[in-house]
């Protein structure tokens, strides 16, 4: 993906740890995030032991100067060019005859283009929100002749983990621009109007993305709330029952009550919101109309037609997807209108087409155990096939993937799927994919290798060619330190054993067993961690080392995890595990991870009132 670098000790080049008298410039007209961009340099290489050069504008180009961002200084340089023509995030990298430039498109280019100069020729390594690995420069680093140049394959990415939510600067520091409430740094900007210009382009991490998450949204677009009770016939007949007039106990209407699709009414009401919506948030380039969660659809005749003629229920949805795609191109042809292929539409029809300015956002419900492009696995062969047969259909090809055990309150249960992140996203990216959602634990934290697998994946998003396994003991070994060795065992010791298990397993998740794991993996977890305690170094890295332990001891009190609706729990073995659970909820409050899963009543707490009563108080 990268043109270009060849590194090598050449007179036209630049030592790194010679910068002693150099200037970092940027543009009189600079936005906040190249601003920004000069700073994380600065600071990056003083943090390395380089000097801590001095950020000025409007300056004549005289060599010895580190130009960051685009601007009219830097073209007349030496290594000048320019980025009239750059995409939102492409960068460019010239080093030579003492000058560096770094400046890419607006908003997030040239911040990218400063992370990927950190990343690969001073071997800054942003490992977690609070960890970076910066090595220290020595006293002679250089690099260059280089002239490079970058655009990321994927336009949209983004790895579902609370920090990534909570910390901005981190998000962006991985790469990750597909949240769109949280890729903005509040400090200088919160007071902003969040529709503003000023909040999508002069975020100093690179505003927020335009392109929002393509997720259910029917229930919006035709609240049940607002027509349910006096147009019933708006919605589905299901099994000949009209689920309008079917409610909770406290009298809601149902939350995976489909539309009527079919119903012209039906459509001029969702098509009238979502262009609402859309002029009302002229900052976003997409809006989404698709189905809400739930396996039922509409089989009124009319609905069953569409369907039965496309040979999949996404007949009927992209029906009125198209009609609002199309009305939205007569304001916009820029703008997008994406809806889900998802469970009951995940076939794309036979003959209907998406319009060109159609998303369509493919939810991947593939067995982890095994790759996506596995011949051997029935499951996976099916999601490849739809997955490429929506790509030949449409440009605008996003992914829904699933990286954490949602099943069984299983946020704290190893999961062996991170094998194969490397060779799917590759599969992925080769079927021309522009952009991918990876859903984790964004409602919790201290979740099962959370952090390793938010830096794999956003690692993996930026820069498919890189090699996932390498990335995996690179972040083990600057993590870890000393102790990494069990660690990466284990680790290992989970994915072979599921793969040779010879079982397929739902991208979800589930029970311990059900991905071929067994209690002679659980011993191997829980002495791995043991050894990696005696093995930490320093007491930052026994923490690290507990917090590891965590999900150790979750795997081992899986027997009791559940248990029979008598509450009976054989004596033997409630004796066995009663100490591994006081150790596990004991930990899992010292260092405040409060979810085993997604919903309000799925809490650490919850689960360990519910385990004293069968294993005895503690």
């Amino acid at each position: 993906m990268f043109v270009g670098g060849a590194l090598a000790a050449n007179p036209g080049g630049v030592d790194l740890a010679a910068l002693d008298g150099w200037d970092i410039v940027v543009a009189p007209d600079a936005i906040a995030s190249e601003i920004y961009a000069a700073e994380e340099f600065r600071n990056h290489l003083a943090l390395a032991g380089g000097a801590k050069l001095s950020i000025v504008k409007a300056v004549e180009p005289s060599g010895r100067q580190v130009f960051i961002g685009p601007g009219q200084t830097m073209r007349n340089s030496s290594v000048g060019f320019d980025t009239i023509q750059f995409g939102p995030e492409d960068l460019r990298i010239v080093v030579r005859d003492e000058n560096i430039a770094i400046a890419g498109g607006r908003p997030r280019g040239t911040l990218y283009g400063v992370y990927t100069f950190l990343e690969d020729y001073l071997g800054v390594r942003f490992l977690t929100a609070d960890h970076t690995h910066v090595p220290p420069l020595g006293p002679w680093r250089m690099i260059g002749p280089i002239d490079r140049t970058y655009h990321p394959p994927l336009d949209w990415r983004w790895s579902d983990y609370e920090t990534n939510y909570d910390r901005a600067d981190f998000a962006a520091r991985l790469r990750l621009n597909g949240d769109s409430e949280s890729t903005v740094r509040t400090d200088r900007v919160k007071a902003l109007p969040p529709g503003s210009k000023e909040w999508s382009v002069l975020g100093e991490v690179g505003g927020r993305s335009s392109m929002r998450l393509v997720n259910h949204s029917f229930l919006s677009l035709l609240p049940a709330s607002q027509y349910g009770e006096d147009h019933p016939e708006y919605y589905m007949l299901w099994e000949g029952e009209r689920w309008a007039e079917k409610r909770y106990e406290d009298g809601r209407f149902l939350e995976d009550l489909q539309p009527c699709l079919s119903n012209p009414h039906v459509r001029r009401i969702v098509t009238d919101n979502a262009l609402a919506h859309m002029a009302a948030h002229p900052d976003l380039r997409n809006i989404a109309v698709g189905q809400n969660d739930g396996s039922k659809y509409c089989q009124c005749e009319n609905c069953a037609m569409i369907d039965e003629r496309e040979g999949s229920p996404m007949g009927s949805v992209l029906t009125i997807v198209n009609q609002v795609a199309d009305e939205v191109a007569g304001i916009d042809s820029n703008r997008l209108v994406g809806t889900l292929a998802y469970s009951y539409t995940e076939p794309p029809p036979k003959t209907l087409r998406p319009r060109p300015n159609v998303q369509i956002m493919y939810a991947q419900d593939q067995c982890f155990i095994h790759a996506l492009d596995d011949p051997s696995c029935l499951r996976n062969v099916d999601q490849y096939d739809k997955m490429r047969a929506w790509s030949e259909i449409t440009d605008h090809l996003h992914i829904w993937s699933y990286y954490f055990n949602h099943d069984r309150q299983g946020f704290q249960l190893p999961l062996p799927n991170l094998q194969w992140i490397g060779r799917d996203l590759r599969a992925k990216v080769a079927m021309g994919v522009k952009g991918m959602f990876m859903q984790a634990s964004s409602s919790s934290h201290g979740n099962e290798f959370e952090e390793l697998r938010n830096y794999m994946l956003s690692r993996m998003m930026w820069d498919p060619t890189q090699s996932a396994r390498r990335l995996m003991d690179e972040w083990l070994d600057l993590y870890y330190g000393q102790a990494a060795p069990p660690i990466r065992g284990w680790l290992d010791r989970l994915h072979a054993r599921a793969v040779a298990s010879g079982l397929h397993r739902r991208c979800l998740g589930g029970r311990y067993d059900e991905y071929g794991l067994d209690d002679s993996v659980v011993q191997f977890g829980l002495d791995a961690v043991e050894e990696a305690m005696r093995l930490a170094d320093s007491d930052r890295v026994r923490e690290r080392v507990e917090v590891a332990s965590i999900w150790a001891l979750r795997a081992a009190i899986e027997p009791v995890w559940y248990v029979p609706g008598d509450g009976h729990v054989d004596p033997e073995l409630a004796a066995k595990l009663r100490p591994l659970a006081l150790e596990f909820f004991a930990l899992c409050k010292k260092h405040h991870v409060e979810r085993t899963a997604s919903g309000g009543h799925l809490t650490v707490e919850n689960v360990e009132n519910r385990l004293k009563g069968h294993l005895g108080a503690w």
